[in-house]
């Protein structure tokens, strides 16, 4: 999302500087190449995923804000109330319209003298908003939407950078106030970032118990999420989505006598404790369940098997 217009950037600005530029992108390029298989399943699945995104954060003005704001300044996969909390927010909303209005009003008062704006900071403001306009505009098709806040990660540091340099436009006395501010908030950020409870969802544990446990022949029914089990299970599991296994494969499984297992985002309720009306009719149920914890909420596991 950000490459583009760094790319465009270049051209406009340093057009003679455009082989280093390819050459550093391309180098980029090559260090993802280890997740491109994964990067071609998502890619694989991307209109099932919008169209899901979008039953639960539709393209409204609200939401949009509310995502940009936990994009920024809270945590991708937790609630703006949680992380960092609402005071918080308050006050860093507050801090950040209290500096963009003293540098456009205050003058000589707060302004550091003779400080020019450095031609860059119109590249980082282009990457700064390069993946909210880039997810605002894919979402305006029907049925689909991005709008998640680990999709605006991207632009994160660019806004970063954008803050840093604001500050530095002050006087030093100012500035060294408002840094004092900005590192008091990212310390205690980090803190509570990296707190246990804060930790992602422990898909490879998630899937290496599918793995010890279920037989060979055991599909494992994911329902997609941010949770990523199915990239950790081994690559002979057949992986597959609820929609893709439907009553004439749970007649199959149940013909074999072949438990099921099923993945899911133990979102407060998401599942309830019955099985699959499709798995009923052939005689499944329950008989165990593992949930592994973390952020934004546990990933469950059910195994299904044929009532004795």
């Amino acid at each position: 999302t950000v490459l583009v217009p760094q790319g465009l950037w270049v051209l406009w600005k340093h057009r003679e500087q455009w082989r280093p530029q390819v050459a550093a992108t391309g180098l980029a390029a090559l260090a993802f190449v280890p997740w491109l298989p994964s990067f071609l399943e998502q890619a694989g699945n991307s209109g099932d995923e919008a169209r899901r995104i979008e039953l639960m954060s539709p393209l409204t003005a609200s939401n949009f804000a509310e995502t940009w704001v936990t994009g920024f300044l809270g945590h991708p996969y937790d609630a703006l109330a949680k992380q960092p909390g609402t005071a918080v927010v308050v006050l860093l909303v507050g801090g950040i319209i209290a500096l963009v209005l003293a540098l456009a009003f205050g003058g000589a008062r707060v302004r550091a003298p003779d400080r020019p704006v450095p031609r860059h900071v119109g590249l980082l403001l282009v990457c700064a908003v390069a993946a909210p306009v880039a997810i605002v505009l894919y979402s305006l098709a029907p049925d689909r939407s991005f709008l998640l806040a680990r999709n605006l990660i991207v632009s994160v540091p660019y806004a970063v950078l954008l803050l840093g340099w604001a500050i530095t436009m002050l006087k030093p006395r100012v500035a060294a106030v408002a840094a004092g501010a900005a590192l008091a908030v990212l310390a205690v950020g980090t803190v509570r970032t990296v707190a246990p409870e804060r930790d992602r969802v422990d898909a490879r544990s998630a899937a290496h118990w599918v793995d010890s446990n279920a037989p060979a022949g055991a599909t494992l029914v994911d329902f997609p999420g941010p949770h990523g089990i199915r990239v950790y299970v081994k690559p002979s599991r057949r992986v597959v989505t609820a929609s893709e296994f439907g009553p004439d494969d749970w007649a199959a499984a149940s013909r074999s006598g072949t438990p099921v297992y099923l993945s899911y985002l133990d979102a407060g309720g998401a599942k309830n404790d019955s099985a699959p009306p499709q798995a009923q009719a052939v005689g499944y149920a329950v008989v165990e369940e593992r949930v592994f914890p973390g952020s934004p909420s546990a990933i469950a596991v059910r195994v299904f098997a044929p009532r004795e």
